[in-house]
């Protein structure tokens, strides 16, 4: 946490999709902005970085290849303080992530957010 209004972060997920049977991991830095410093408040967030493709691990058809890509993602919601540099939040989330194993094709999908930040 920056101050009451900004925080930068990391964030973690999984994603899993149906048409190509592959299951990625986004790891991206999140910039979050809070629109009041108050116990619950409304907040926006966005993010970017990569999503590793983790389908093949530890399996024998395993040959080495990755077809993690890009990830970016935009959110609001509402954050609740826990203390005063914890936060629990929810929200809805517009995900947009490149795909080279499906012909390089970018995919957008609507998510529902939630989260815990230290």
């Amino acid at each position: 946490m920056i101050n009451p209004f900004f925080s930068l972060g990391l964030g973690l997920g999984i994603q899993y999709y149906t048409e190509a049977g592959e299951v990625l991991v986004p790891l991206f830095l999140n910039f979050k902005f809070n629109f009041i410093d108050k116990p619950i408040s409304p907040y926006a967030s966005f993010g970017f970085g990569y999503s590793l493709d983790v389908t093949n691990i530890g399996r024998d058809s395993f040959e080495g290849k990755t077809y993690g890509g890009t990830y970016a993602n935009i959110s609001s919601g509402v954050s609740f303080k826990a203390s005063s540099n914890n936060e629990i939040y929810i929200g809805l989330c517009y995900q947009l992530q490149h795909i080279p194993f499906l012909s390089g094709r970018e995919l957008g999908a609507i998510a529902f957010r939630f989260g815990f930040s230290f």
